[in-house]
């Protein structure tokens, strides 16, 4: 299985992939709950949170990911001691 397959795999099965796209990128908290919620509940939290550290590099959001808000990523980065230069 290539990496590509691996990702559609779980994707297919993510608990966001019916919901409005806006609820990850939203800047207003209710609707940043309701996206948090959502990723708490999902079976496939674990890898989406594993690509969203292998992929958002520096605290570069791109929205909720793995049940994180934006600027927690570069948190969970700095205490596993996971950085850019570690992963080339």
């Amino acid at each position: 299985m290539t990496a590509a397959t691996s990702v559609a795999s779980w994707v297919e099965q993510a608990g966001c992939r019916a919901m409005p796209t806006r609820l990850w990128f939203s800047s207003e908290p209710l609707e940043q709950a309701v996206a948090i919620a959502i990723c708490r509940r999902c079976e496939v939290g674990p890898p989406c949170l594993e690509d969203a550290l292998a992929v958002e590099l520096d605290g570069r959001r791109y929205g909720i990911r793995g049940g994180l808000l934006p600027g927690h990523l570069r948190d969970v980065r700095a205490v596993s001691g996971q950085s850019r230069e570690s992963r080339t």
